[in-house]
């Protein structure tokens, strides 16, 4: 047996069998910047491998972000954070009801150009999960709703219904855009031809997002301010742990909140600080395939926003003939385990004359064959033998209730202990919640009057509260 040992400039993986010797082995550090491919079929040994990655990276102090779909790899990890970074952990795990880590997806957009690439990616997630209705007319209804909710400081995922169904919050709405052309698709064209989107847009969104919303967990953690921060994530090198598990919170809402999730972190990445100044954050995607959205691609193909990829999935089949493209004209290090005969015709043209379908259709349970970065060039394949998976250990509950503590929404918890762990302020209320809190009062108010001046005080009041809840003012919330 091996013994583990960590190295700051290697992160050892497996191990070659020369000459009856075995000798562990890695990637380097500078070398793991052109990203790692883990493909192979359940149960060979892809989570053992990357849960020793993990570990060793955390050890080395490095930020690390681990996306989980099934949860297993999220709740090994978990165990294996030292005392010394527990309080670097932030763990998101939906399926925790008693304590809904808050994730507004809308929070914190910077400028123009990030609105409309974070437009395009909510747009193209919810294209994925609905494909039977989707036209589009659908399309550009729901495209120019999530850019007018961007524009406004304080709505949520949740107030796309809204924004389509009720007159008065969309009115208000539409008083935060800058655009021209979204102005005058809501003032013209919606507003006049409104039964011409009805059927064809209004309806299936409305369908669909009901049938999302009655999922409490979506509900949960879709609302109001975001508890953390992913500048905090890149910047100050965390531990991110994201438990998706989607037979926990169903398959829908793992696969929009994962994506969604990734599709915040790779803008935040993508933001136009220097290269030099970015810290490396290892990002670790299990279940790749069931996550990857348009526009990840371009990623893959840079190093220069700081992320390190390593992704693994069992399948090519799974993912579209642009995203294998891109795999295999950008990623450095190409690790297979056993795979299926379609695959493995695939791989051995890859790999070249020395790899055979049989080779790759017959590997044993955490053998690979691997295209390995060494110093910026690929090496010839050959074969390894990863590590064995490591025992459990740790401080698991621990990691959990300081995390829920910090970054959960119940308020009952004691306080942090001590000013650097101050607890992120409590969020604000939803836009939508603030409006009709103040519409709510006025109503209560008019009581007295008679019918028409209370429509007349009402629409007078109405037009009042929105300008004073118009972005750029300061508002109670």
């Amino acid at each position: 047996a091996i013994t583990p040992f960590y190295n700051k400039d290697i992160t050892i993986f497996a191990e070659t069998n020369f000459r009856n010797q075995r000798k562990p082995f890695g990637i380097k550090r500078a070398d793991r910047e052109k990203h790692i491919y883990i493909l192979g079929k359940t149960g060979m040994g892809k989570t053992s491998l990357m849960a020793r990655m993990i570990v060793q990276d955390i050890a080395q102090g490095e930020g690390v972000c681990l996306i989980d779909p099934n949860r297993e790899l999220a709740e090994q990890i978990l165990n294996f954070v030292p005392e010394s970074r527990v309080k670097e952990v932030v763990y998101f795990n939906p399926a925790d009801r008693e304590y809904p880590f808050v994730f507004n997806l809308f929070d914190d957009v910077q400028d123009e150009s990030e609105l409309h690439i974070l437009a395009l990616g909510i747009v193209g997630i919810l294209n994925d999960l609905w494909r039977d209705v989707w036209t589009p007319r659908l399309e550009y209804v729901l495209t120019n709703s999530i850019l007018t909710l961007l524009a406004n400081k304080g709505t949520s995922f949740l107030d796309i219904v809204p924004l389509l169904t009720d007159e008065t919050f969309r009115n208000f709405c539409i008083l935060a855009i800058s655009d021209n052309a979204l102005r005058e698709f809501w003032t013209r064209e919606f507003s006049e031809e409104r039964e011409r989107f009805l059927r064809p847009a209004i309806e299936p969104i409305r369908d669909k997002m009901g049938q999302l919303l009655t999922n409490p967990v979506i509900r949960n953690t879709s609302r109001e301010s975001s508890r953390f921060s992913f500048n905090d994530l890149l910047d100050k090198k965390r531990i991110t742990i994201c438990s998706f598990n989607k037979h926990e919170i169903g398959e829908d809402a793992a696969r929009l909140l994962g994506s969604a999730f990734l599709l915040r972190l790779l803008l935040r990445a993508k933001r136009t600080a220097p290269s030099s100044s970015k810290r490396d954050l290892y990002l670790y995607i299990d279940e790749f395939h069931e996550l990857a959205f348009n526009g990840i691609s371009d990623f893959l193909g840079s190093s220069e926003h700081g992320l390190r990829f390593i992704v693994s999935h069992q399948y090519l089949s799974q993912i579209n003939e642009n995203l294998r493209e891109a795999i295999f004209g950008n990623v450095g290090t190409i690790l297979a385990f056993r795979v299926g005969s379609s695959d493995a015709a695939f791989l051995a043209e890859e790999f070249g004359p020395t790899v055979s379908t049989h080779n790759l259709t017959t590997l044993p349970p955490y053998m690979i064959i691997l295209k390995l970065l060494i110093n910026g060039k690929p090496s010839s394949p050959f074969s390894a033998l990863t590590l064995p998976p490591l025992p459990k250990a740790g401080l698991r509950d621990r990691i959990v209730s300081y995390s829920r503590m910090m970054y959960g929404e119940q308020k009952s918890l004691s306080a942090p202990e001590s000013e650097n762990e101050k607890k992120p302020e409590e969020p604000k209320k939803s836009l939508l919640k603030e409006f009709r809190e103040k519409m709510a009062a006025v109503t209560r108010s008019a009581v007295n009057h008679d019918k028409e001046s209370d429509h007349k005080r009402m629409a007078e009041k109405s037009e009042e509260l929105l300008q004073e809840l118009s972005p750029g003012k300061e508002v109670g919330f």
